[in-house]
C-alpha cells in the first residue's frame, strides 16, 4: 500500500489493516510487482469491504476461474459475465470473433472494440528483457562500453537503487561481455535507447488501447464518427444504377440553366442538412487539431515536441540541439530531458 500524500512511504497489508500511519491519507493498493495500482479512499471513512472497490467477485476469468483482474479489463459483449485481463486479451485468449468492451477504471463507461479477428496486430517495441539497445541521450560514462553505436542486450529490468521505484534501471550486457546497470527513468535520466525488439517480444492490438492524453468522452465521440461514416458508406453502396442515372440526368440538365440556378440546384443536391452528429464530428475534429498543434514543436512547426527543459517549455530534439536558452522565457537551458 503506497501513500499518495507522503513521498516514498509504503505499508504492508498487516500494517495497513492495523491503521498504521495517518488514516486520513489516501493510499494506492499494488497487488503485484507489475500492478498499476488501485486508488483507495481514506481508512477513516472506509470499511474493509469498501477498500476492495476494484474486486468483482463473480467475474469469470480465462478457463472460468473466479479471479480478480488488476488494471485494464476487457469485457466480452457476446458471453455473459466473461472478462479478460490485458495479457490474456492481447494473448488471443477466448473467441477471436467476439467483440469486447474496454474498461480502464472500475467506474469507466467502457469503449466498445471490434473483434480481434479482423484487427491489426503489432510487435511490442520498447526496452524490455532481451531487447537490443545502444547509448542514449543521457549517457554519462564516456567510452566505458566502447563505441556509442555498439549495441547491447537487456538482461533484466530492475531498480536503480533500493529506494527507487521498480523499472527505473536496466542491466545491459554489451558486446565486450561487460554487464552494466543503466538508468531507465531514474530521476528523469535514460542512459540507453531502443534499437531492436526482443525476439520473443509480445504482440498487441494498438487500436484496442487507450490514447495517452485522450479522454474517454473523446474516444466515445470517435466511435460515433466511425459509426456514422460506416452508415454513410452503406447508404452510398445501396444506391442502385437507376438512381445513379436519374442523378446524372438531373446534373446534366442543371448545366443548361443559368449560373445562379445551377449553383442552387447543385447545393440542394450535394449539400445535406447539418445534423447534431455532424456538428459533434466537426467539434471533435477541431479538438484533435488543437491537440496535435499543442504537441508540435513551436520552433520548426514540423516535428513532434519530444524534449522538455527545466523551465517547463520544450521543442523537438533537432531544434533543442541548436538552443542555448529557452525560445519562450529566454532562461538558460541547464538540462534537456527527453519525453516518450
Amino acid at each position: 500500500y503506497k501513500c499518495n500524500i507522503c513521498p516514498n512511504y509504503d505499508l504492508c497489508e498487516t500494517c495497513y489493516n492495523a491503521n498504521k500511519h495517518d488514516i486520513n491519507h489516501y493510499f494506492r493498493r499494488l497487488d503485484c510487482r507489475n500492478s498499476v495500482g488501485v486508488n483507495l479512499p481514506p481508512r477513516l471513512t472506509s470499511t474493509t469491504n469498501e477498500n476492495e472497490d476494484n474486486i468483482n467477485e463473480n467475474i469469470f476469468w480465462e478457463e472460468n476461474i473466479s479471479s480478480d483482474i488488476c488494471g485494464m479489463r476487457y469485457k466480452c459483449n457476446n458471453c455473459n459475465n466473461y472478462d479478460l485481463c490485458y495479457m490474456c486479451y492481447h494473448g488471443d485468449k477466448h473467441d477471436m470473433s467476439h467483440s469486447f468492451t474496454r474498461l480502464e477504471t472500475p467506474h469507466s463507461l467502457g469503449i466498445k472494440l471490434p473483434p480481434r479477428l479482423a484487427s491489426r496486430k503489432c510487435q511490442l517495441r520498447g526496452i524490455f528483457k532481451n531487447a537490443r539497445v545502444i547509448q542514449g541521450i543521457d549517457w554519462d560514462y564516456g567510452n566505458q562500453n566502447g563505441d556509442q553505436d555498439r549495441p547491447g542486450i537487456v538482461l533484466r529490468i530492475d531498480r536503480f537503487n533500493s529506494h527507487d521505484s521498480w523499472r527505473s534501471a536496466a542491466y545491459v550486457k554489451w558486446l565486450e561481455g561487460e554487464i552494466q546497470l543503466c538508468r531507465l527513468g531514474y530521476k528523469g535520466y535514460c542512459d540507453i535507447q531502443f534499437v531492436e525488439p526482443a525476439p520473443d517480444s509480445r504482440l498487441y492490438y494498438p487500436e484496442h488501447l487507450p490514447v495517452l492524453g485522450q479522454s474517454e468522452e473523446e474516444m466515445m465521440l470517435l466511435e460515433v464518427v466511425r459509426e456514422q461514416e460506416a452508415i454513410q458508406d452503406d447508404e452510398y453502396n445501396d444506391i442502385d444504377e437507376s438512381d445513379n442515372e436519374t442523378l446524372n440526368a438531373t446534373k446534366e440538365s442543371s448545366k443548361l440553366v443559368g449560373s445562379t440556378s445551377r449553383n442552387n440546384t447543385a447545393s440542394n443536391l450535394d449539400q445535406p442538412t447539418v445534423s447534431d452528429d455532424q456538428l459533434k464530428v466537426k467539434q471533435l475534429e477541431s479538438k484533435i487539431a488543437q491537440m496535435e498543434e499543442s504537441q508540435t514543436c513551436a520552433v520548426c512547426l514540423e516535428n513532434k515536441r519530444d524534449i522538455v527543459f527545466l523551465c517547463g517549455h520544450g521543442t523537438c530534439s533537432i531544434c533543442a540541439d541548436a538552443l542555448v536558452s529557452c525560445h519562450l522565457c529566454r532562461k538558460t537551458i541547464e538540462k534537456k530531458i527527453r519525453i516518450y
